[in-house]
């Protein structure tokens, strides 16, 4: 049992990121908010969260390409976010979490659907 309580993931874009929460032994929806390249929107809508839901961790999931760029990219808003916001963060790789969404049923542009992926990903790793 997670005992971490109330866990926030992302689904991290450039134009919209999808939000899914683990509280009371459920992983839930919780919608999308604005995309990291408005980051002062963002972390205004992301911070309205934190504190309705009373987050006490965040997942982020980060794109692990060959080449290593998109990567760099998301550690670089990663670290913006763990400053901003003081919890604890952590990464999981986010690769084909929007293919699965989709497989499940997800519109092509399901990023909550993702989020909700990359947090039961995160949850299986820290069993």
């Amino acid at each position: 049992m997670h005992s971490q309580g109330i866990i926030l993931a992302l689904d991290l874009g450039a134009k919209q990121t999808g939000l899914a929460l683990f509280k009371e032994g459920f992983v839930v929806g919780r919608g999308v908010v604005g995309g990291f390249l408005e980051w002062q929107q963002f972390s205004a809508q992301l911070a309205r969260v934190i504190a309705e839901e009373q987050v006490a961790r965040i997942v982020v999931g980060v794109p692990h390409s060959p080449s290593g760029d998109q990567a760099r990219q998301y550690e670089t808003y990663v670290a913006a976010i763990k400053k901003k916001f003081a919890l604890p963060v952590a990464t999981v790789d986010e690769t084909l979490t929007s293919v699965a969404a989709r497989e499940q049923g997800a519109s092509t542009d399901d990023h909550e659907g993702a989020a909700k992926i990359i947090l039961e990903d995160y949850l299986a790793q820290n069993r």
